[in-house]
């Protein structure tokens, strides 16, 4: 499956543009909060393996933490003065209606890897590309009263196109967001990633995300410590913090941080904090007791640290991954392998 990882971009694929262009724009802010629609999945052949990413057995096996106030942070987000302030400027903006979130009914070996393509395109119109667009709204000079645009949001929403580039040995994120660098750290290349997104059908079972974070520390097959193998791989050797992990019905935000060990301070192990799942259906709820954000309110404060903190969780190579990663037969629970996970 590793050569169904790929870039999606509306700019590369102009025919793929959104069928409902026509509808009725509503203004950004009120779909930013709006639910995802439901996804139609195709109906299987029995024969769908327990994970789809049968080549991607990987992993990982540092450091696991709850994100606990990933709600609370962006809540507060939403509420920021500056994030509305940006809202009311560019209040009369229309936004790009979503599509249906429909995927292939074909039937037969191909099905996953249809799915997965649907997946993707599902993901990036509803969820990605609206999110984006946002982000480049809220920092035009030109849009609501022309008034211009604080170099505070402007530092945090400069994004710029995501592109086709080759990504380390064979994982290739379905989403790469990079910025411009300024002067100052530019060498041979003018944008640096980020934050990357990876999409997964993750055996198409529902809520296969809120099982694995129901127990975390599982060294079960479909547990955290496999969903999150790859990605984690990935964050590690590119030094990169922050990433999400998407199945559409259920998406997680995930946080990279490299700790120095209290016993051996030269030593260094990677800590990864993880979201609650939010649900593709989950509108804003501030109450104290059970805080929810809708995905593209998350998604959109994660750009947000991302591109505001620099998106590194330390240089590339300060952590070896494959210390802190283990590769397993497909379908098998983690076996010991002679050195202690980190819990």
């Amino acid at each position: 499956m590793s050569g169904m990882l790929v870039t999606y971009s509306l700019v590369s694929h102009p025919s793929l543009s959104p069928p409902d262009a026509q509808a009725a724009a509503t203004n950004m802010c009120h779909t930013i909060l709006q639910p995802l629609p439901p996804l139609e999945r195709g109906q299987t052949d029995g024969n769908v393996p327990e994970h789809v990413n049968k080549d991607s057995n990987r992993w990982f096996l540092g450091e696991l933490e709850a994100w606990h106030t990933f709600e609370c942070e962006v809540i507060d987000f939403f509420h920021s003065e500056m994030l509305q302030d940006a809202f009311d400027r560019c209040n009369s903006s229309p936004a790009e209606p979503a599509i249906p979130a429909t995927m292939t009914k074909e039937k037969g070996k191909h099905l996953i890897e249809a799915d997965s393509q649907s997946l993707a395109l599902s993901f990036f119109y509803n969820v990605l590309g609206l999110v984006e667009s946002f982000a480049r709204t809220l920092t035009k000079e030109e849009e609501g009263q022309r008034n211009k645009t604080p170099s505070s949001l402007l530092k945090v929403f400069q994004i710029e196109d995501w592109k086709s580039r080759t990504h380390v040995e064979t994982l290739n994120p379905y989403y790469t967001m990079q910025v411009e660098l300024n002067n100052e750290k530019r060498t041979q290349d003018f944008y640096e990633a980020q934050l990357v997104g990876h999409m997964d059908l993750l055996g198409g079972e529902a809520d296969v995300m809120k099982a694995a974070l129901g127990n975390p520390t599982s060294k079960k097959w479909g547990g955290l410590r496999s969903i999150l193998g790859e990605i984690a791989y990935y964050m590690l050797l590119t030094g990169l913090q922050y990433s999400f992990l998407s199945c559409y019905d259920e998406t997680i935000f995930l946080k990279m941080d490299i700790e120095a060990s209290t016993d051996y301070p030269a030593q260094k192990f990677p800590r990864l904090s993880y979201s609650n799942v939010v649900n593709y259906n989950d509108v804003l709820d501030e109450s104290a007791s059970c805080a929810k954000v809708p995905v593209r309110l998350a998604l959109l404060y994660l750009f947000k640290l991302a591109n505001h903190e620099g998106g590194s969780s330390s240089p590339k190579g300060d952590v070896n991954p494959l210390g802190y990663t283990a590769v397993g037969e497909f379908g098998r629970d983690l076996a010991p392998r002679g050195r202690r996970l980190s819990f």
